[in-house]
């Protein structure tokens, strides 16, 4: 049987992993997404989710509506293009301190943390490349040192085969719209 994120039995067993997720269709990576918050929610944890605002609008619709206050609570949004603008224009050594004052009041809860983030980096040129590589390591830093489960969704579509290779470096699991796996390029480089 195939195993995705939203199988809730991959959050328990996946702690503190960083998760390349290449996606191809689109309701794949909604379902994916929603049962992503949806056994982190079960769990009491937070979900930050760095996503654009339309996803949001349909994971709001589809699910967010159906949740509690309370629940609703622990579901933090940021738009992506915002925050990746941020990260493109003010240096990688502001990535880190901007990173960390978003996360700071979730972390100071003693609940766990699991991060969701789209990356729509195509707009924002090739020289966002690096950004993103410094990015990529911080939000591993972050998974390890606070035990979180971090996701980076990228679309198939806008992903070379040398920068996805990158990414499967940096990331312990791989995931497809209906699978997880161990990269088979990973390289710790803690």
């Amino acid at each position: 049987m195939e195993k995705t994120v939203s199988d809730a039995n991959i959050m328990e067993t996946l702690n503190a992993a960083h998760i390349l997720y290449v996606y191809e269709e689109k309701q794949h990576y909604l379902n994916n997404i929603i049962g992503f918050l949806r056994t982190g929610i079960e769990k009491g944890d937070h979900m930050l989710m760095i996503e654009n605002q339309s996803v949001y609008r349909e994971i709001e619709g589809q699910f967010l509506c159906s949740l509690s206050q309370q629940q609703r609570e622990c579901v933090h949004f940021i738009d992506n293009h915002s925050f990746y603008e941020f990260c493109n224009t003010s240096g990688t050594s502001n990535v880190w301190e901007h990173f960390k004052e978003i996360l700071s009041p979730v972390f100071d809860s003693q609940k766990g943390v699991h991060t969701w983030a789209h990356m729509e980096w195509a707009s924002l040129g090739q020289d966002a490349i690096d950004g993103i590589k410094h990015l990529e390591d911080v939000a591993g830093e972050v998974a390890s040192k606070n035990g979180a489960l971090s996701v980076c969704a990228y679309s198939a579509s806008d992903v070379s085969a040398s920068f996805q290779n990158n990414l499967m470096r940096t990331h312990k699991y791989l995931m497809t719209d209906k699978e997880i796996v161990l990269s088979p390029m990973y390289r710790c480089s803690r």
